[in-house]
């Protein structure tokens, strides 16, 4: 046991006698054998040492990091002395010696090194963390950004300042995370505190000066990857009402004029190209207002609702033409050959730019492919495991089948198409149809298949399309978002917490006194829906089985009574979010009147 203690008290103090036993235990002068060797001692350590036992250790041994790491003369191997820090026990991370002192000192040489040397170095330490370390390590940054953000009453922007030495090595984690075959999710990233209780839309013109080039200037959109959804199109929308502002001339105090969109029901589409042609790019980014031609109302953001949730089921309704869907991901993607114009493609970019905009959640199931394509990535095969599983099953199939069973399959380098009931043959690369598939070429032949399918097959419809969402959402604010992001910004949360969306309905006239129909109502949701019901009952009175970004308990929900009559099934006003539920006799008739509604309801956003 002292020889335990004495190997740990050395090694714990001094990252360069670490490296030596490590490279000696491991035989090996390798970054990833050495950590794991730590990280094995470590554990070891830990069995055979009691509590008591190891606190005084690492107490002193912070203390002597600390001034090694505080001074000037830091070592320049502050990388592996940094991973070092993930192996120390998960509980430590709250002890105060361990966060206010060692960690932080840890953080400002990593900071340091970083201006020195850049990020590589420590991206590529952490590379040999497990996922598990990561998480620890994660975890530590995390907390010295909670605890120094709670501290303060108001949290100031000078105050902030003071997180940097702590986001670059979170920066660097976060990025060499992004490298791993199996990561971390991206949202582990997101701080509460900081999302939270942060006024992040003064702090993003600190960033907005940045990006103009004034200056060196700190601010927390600087490191994207701790902002959540919700605070991104927050900073999106506070950037565009800026820009509203900016070009409203001559009178500047007023309110920025609304983009009023003016369509008949019958002539949806053909309307909206119009409106969208006459309106200019500044427009599109003002506050959507709809009326339809020939019906009186002010739109108070229910009319712009109904028209999203028209629009798009006409638009992506397969039999239009525009996409196609597959049965297996009840997802759209571009059809190949298509009846369409390239104003219809760049209108339903426009409509998902300004659903973001104006808060509106759409129900359009787009692969997680279309999200990466807008900005700019490339695809991957593991892409069409979202788009289209039946394809990307055989393409993996192909590439580990043995190699001499390939040629058996009498594959070329093309692919057949149907195009308007005539079927024709589409090289994938320069006279494909007479190059064989064989066990040696087949990683290209996916490659072109992969591209085709996802690329060139739909290269105008896409760019039409991404040129209508840019049209409407190109900001700074947008480079800020993840695909991930950018999804659930337009679809919404799958994350459904009921009793968020419980806690914030209203009800209306005699319902204000929450009748027993209404706690039957709320029963039936919490303890007798499976997931799936609750999702239907979502859609059938909002019209989208999502929540918004920061989830159900900021989205207006109401319950109406619709008299007493047991014969009546429940009905929803989608576009006010608004159940109307007769006062049933039971519980029984109410759950056989509302599951029948829900079951029976339309499927695509509109009833």
């Amino acid at each position: 046991m002292s020889s335990t203690m004495e190997i740990l008290s050395n090694i714990l103090s001094n990252p360069e006698a670490t490296r030596e036993f490590c490279s000696r235990e491991c035989h090996q002068d390798n970054l990833y054998c050495q950590v794991k060797t730590a990280a094995s001692f470590f554990t070891r350590a830990s069995e055979e040492l009691s509590w008591n036992d190891l606190i005084p250790i690492m107490q002193s041994s912070a203390e002597k990091l600390t001034k090694l790491y505080e001074g000037n003369d830091a070592p320049d191997d502050t990388w592996f002395g940094l991973v070092l820090l993930t192996l120390w026990p998960r509980s430590v991370v709250f002890e105060p010696w361990y966060s206010e002192s060692l960690l932080k000192a840890y953080c400002m040489a990593a900071t340091n090194q970083i201006h020195a040397h850049g990020l590589e170095g420590l991206i590529q330490a952490y590379s040999a963390l497990s996922n598990e370390l990561m998480a620890n390590h994660l975890a530590s940054l995390h907390n010295i950004i909670t605890v120094h953000l709670l501290k303060e009453k108001k949290i100031r922007s000078d105050r902030l300042i003071a997180l940097y030495t702590v986001l670059r090595p979170m920066q660097a984690l976060y990025l060499s995370n992004e490298r791993r075959d199996d990561p971390l999710p991206y949202d582990a990233w997101h701080n509460n505190v900081v999302n939270e209780q942060v006024n992040l839309i003064n702090d993003y013109q600190h960033y907005l000066a940045f990006t103009k080039g004034r200056g060196d200037v700190f601010s927390l959109a600087r490191f994207p990857f701790i902002l959540n959804a919700h605070s991104k199109v927050s900073l999106m929308r506070a950037e565009t009402k800026t820009l509203q502002y900016s070009v409203q001339e001559p009178i500047s105090f007023l309110p920025p004029r609304p983009f009023h969109m003016q369509v008949h029901r019958d002539s949806l589409v053909h309307d909206a190209i119009r409106n969208v042609a006459n309106a200019g790019p500044d427009a599109l980014k003002r506050k959507l207002r709809v009326s339809f031609i020939g019906e009186e109302g002010i739109d108070e953001g229910g009319v712009a609702k109904e028209f999203f949730q028209l629009i798009v089921r006409q638009l992506f309704d397969v039999q239009y033409g525009m996409f196609t869907i597959d049965e297996d991901t009840n997802t759209f993607f571009f059809a190949h050959n298509t009846p369409a114009s390239v104003e219809e493609f760049k209108l339903v970019g426009v409509l998902l730019g300004l659903s973001v905009y104006n808060g509106i959640i759409l129900d359009v199931r787009l692969p997680h492919v279309v999200y990466r394509m807008l900005f700019g990535m490339p695809v991957r095969l593991q892409d069409l495991r979202g788009a289209i599983p039946s394809l990307y099953n055989g393409l993996r199939q192909l590439l580990e089948m043995p190699e001499e069973l390939v040629s058996s399959l009498a594959l070329s380098f093309c692919v057949t198409e149907s195009n308007f009931g005539e079927t024709r043959t589409v090289d994938l690369i320069p006279d494909g149809a007479s190059i064989p598939v064989t066990g040696a070429n087949r990683h290209e032949y996916v490659e072109a298949y992969l591209q085709y399918y996802l690329v060139s097959a739909v290269q105008w419809q896409f760019d039409a399309f991404a040129q209508g969402f840019t049209s409407v959402a190109m900001c700074e604010a947008i480079k800020l978002f993840r695909p991930e992001e950018l999804e659930l910004a337009v679809c919404g949360s799958p994350v459904l917490d009921f009793h968020e969306l419980e806690a914030v309905t209203k009800y209306d006239g005699p319902y204000s006194k929450r009748p027993q129909v209404v706690e039957w109502l709320w029963e039936l949701v919490h303890k007798e829906m499976t997931d799936a019901q609750r999702i239907k009952f979502l859609s059938f009175v909002t019209g989208s089985g999502r929540a918004p970004t920061n989830g159900l308990g900021h989205l207006p929900f109401k319950v109406v009574k619709n008299g007493d009559d047991d014969r009546r099934l429940p009905t929803a006003h989608t576009c006010f979010n608004v159940l109307m539920l007769p006062e049933y006799s039971s519980l029984e008739m109410l759950r056989n009147r509302l599951f029948t509604a829900i079951d029976n309801a339309e499927g695509f956003g509109l009833r």
